[in-house]
């Protein structure tokens, strides 16, 4: 390892020792069962050759099984972080003030980056609570299939789309979608580009990212984007209320 890297290397564990002496709250996303919505919990020690977390008390670590990979986020000094690590499971951590108690031990991450600001807030959605969205091709209507939306913003959407239908979306394509957002009370409609994929090994299932596009009515386009922005501001103050109790140990 040469000198620059050596010191970027030096910092970065440094800022990991600050965050952890310091515990930091913090956010784990998990790739491969497609993003969802973050696990809440924060930082206990850099020890064991790896970063020790708090176990959630929600039960919302509990499906994280031994070595899978996830995203630790995390805030510093008005900046926000990210970095990969592999989840070596349930451990029980001697802390120096109390009695033993369960933590989430992770692996060392090999890198930690800082996040780029997001155009706009998304929301995620995991579990039960992912959306039913379907997809059909601009260029053969009969190209139709459902998928599950996984996250939405003003922007555009996340979603994971089944076996069976993932050659039907594809990168760099125009797409019509319609959906139902919860509280909204009718049909949305936008035209989209897919504008990244990835595969999960595990499901051969497909994750996609999309970007709203103006159709040609450009008056609904705008009126369904405020209805987007209305939902994903009801959702955003739901997190923060849920993320605020869990932090100050309420329900």
């Amino acid at each position: 390892m040469d000198f620059l890297n050596l010191t970027r290397r030096r910092s970065q564990l440094e800022l990991l020792q600050t965050v952890a002496d310091g515990r930091q709250q913090a956010r784990v996303v998990r790739p491969q069962a497609g993003g969802g919505t973050p696990i809440h919990t924060r930082f206990v020690a850099l020890a064991n050759g790896g970063v020790v977390l708090a176990w959630p008390s929600d039960g919302s670590a509990d499906r994280v099984v031994e070595d899978e990979p996830v995203e630790m986020l995390f805030e510093h000094a008005g900046e926000t972080f990210s970095a990969r690590a592999r989840s070596i499971g349930r451990v029980l951590w001697d802390a120096v003030r109390s009695a033993q108690r369960e933590a989430w031990q992770l692996t060392l991450p090999l890198n930690v980056q800082r996040e780029q600001q997001r155009a706009h807030y998304r929301v995620s959605l995991d579990g039960s609570h992912t959306l039913p969205v379907r997809f059909t091709s601009t260029v053969d209507r009969a190209g139709s299939c459902e998928a599950r939306m996984t996250n939405i913003s003003a922007g555009g959407l996340g979603a994971v789309v089944a076996p069976r239908d993932a050659a039907k979306v594809r990168r760099g394509e125009l797409y019509w979608i319609d959906l139902t957002l919860p509280g909204d009370g009718g049909r949305i409609d936008f035209v989209l580009r897919v504008v990244h994929d990835h595969q999960i090994d595990e499901s051969h299932s497909k994750i996609v990212g999309c970007q709203f596009c103006p159709g040609e009515d450009a008056d609904r386009h705008a009126a369904c984007l405020i209805r987007v922005e209305q939902f994903v501001a009801r959702r955003e103050q739901a997190q923060l209320s849920h993320a605020i109790a869990i932090a100050t140990g309420g329900a």
